[in-house]
């Protein structure tokens, strides 16, 4: 899979398809999506290429470790998370990869977390495993 941000500066190839997709509904991800949920693609970290200078921001999430967010300095495009919790995975954000690619892979989401916090207009996937909160 091949992705980028808005602006090209920061550039995604994936060696593989995603282990799965889940959406994120807590109300950070709200923050970086602009109202939705967040759908994220989970790859182990060697599997995933990143080219170019993304800027960082981390804060806890509610267990107390860190979650690291990678956007583009440029055009401010949210790319990639890392996790405290899942040392060795990389989430990026869906929205970035080719819809080709995307297409190709038949990706579903797999999980959904945090859907006591999703907005009103938000969609909940049923065929996905819905979490109230944090799986952990």
């Amino acid at each position: 899979m091949k992705g980028q941000c808005l602006c090209g500066a920061i550039t995604i190839t994936t060696n593989g398809e995603p282990v799965m997709m889940s959406k994120c509904h807590c109300r950070d991800c709200q923050y970086i999506s602009g109202g939705e949920a967040s759908p994220l693609l989970f790859f182990p970290m060697d599997n995933v290429e990143i080219q170019g200078t993304a800027s960082t921001f981390e804060k806890k999430a509610d267990s107390g470790k860190g979650v690291e967010r990678s956007f583009c300095p440029k055009c401010g495009t949210h790319v990639y998370s890392k996790a405290e919790a899942a040392p060795d995975m990389i989430f990026v954000k869906a929205g970035t990869i080719d819809r080709a690619d995307l297409d190709a892979a038949d990706v579903q989401t797999a999980m959904v977390f945090y859907a006591a916090s999703a907005q009103p207009f938000s969609h909940i996937d049923e065929d996905a495993q819905v979490f109230e909160t944090s799986p952990s």
